[in-house]
């Protein structure tokens, strides 16, 4: 089986803050805060900027291109996956 790792060239969307860098796994917190979008959330009342930031939708993208001979043969399976620590709702 080909696989293929996914790790790189993530973005993080927000309405409202445009495409961040992002990094997988990871969270919104740590990506927020690395692009200087969020203030410490544990020094004093920041916590509750950070928690309202929640209320929020978040979309996490990335483009890749697949390796020589992962879609070729019929034959041949390719698997991927990203891998993420969160749980998504519909």
């Amino acid at each position: 089986m080909i696989t293929q790792t996914l790790h790189q060239n993530w973005t993080l969307d927000m309405p409202g803050m445009g495409k961040l860098p992002a990094a997988v796994p990871g969270s919104v917190y740590a990506d927020l805060l690395a692009a200087g979008k969020l203030e410490d959330p544990f020094w004093r009342d920041n916590e509750d900027k950070a928690l309202a930031l929640m209320e929020n939708d978040f979309l996490y993208t990335a483009s890749f291109v697949t390796q020589a001979g992962c879609w070729t043969a019929p034959t041949r399976c390719c698997a991927l996956r990203a891998w993420t620590p969160w749980r998504t709702s519909a």
